[in-house]
């Protein structure tokens, strides 16, 4: 068995720390497909969310602060998103 840690942190990308529910917790794990080029609509989601890029570059911009960061495939990076903070994404190359 080989374990490779990728990411070790108690803050979000927008430094904020990551605190979970006290109770009725979920864990939803899920691939998400974004064509290359496509920019997605401004939004927010009501909990953090938190992922990984397989392949391709993917920019996130946090609206409240102009603040962009880029993620490239594992291992590089992971995706700790913040909740309420709206932003928008776009996929940067294939």
């Amino acid at each position: 068995m080989n374990e490779r840690i990728i990411l070790r942190t108690t803050h979000t990308i927008s430094d904020q720390p990551i605190v979970l529910p006290q109770k009725n917790a979920e864990v939803v794990v899920s691939i998400l497909e974004i064509e290359p080029g496509l920019e997605l609509a401004p939004h927010q989601h009501p909990f953090a969310r938190y992922g990984y890029i397989l392949s391709g570059t993917l920019s996130v911009t946090n609206l409240e602060t102009g603040m962009e960061n880029t993620f490239t495939p594992v291992p590089s990076s992971l995706n700790l998103g913040v909740s309420g903070i709206p932003g928008k994404i776009r996929e940067r190359s294939p």
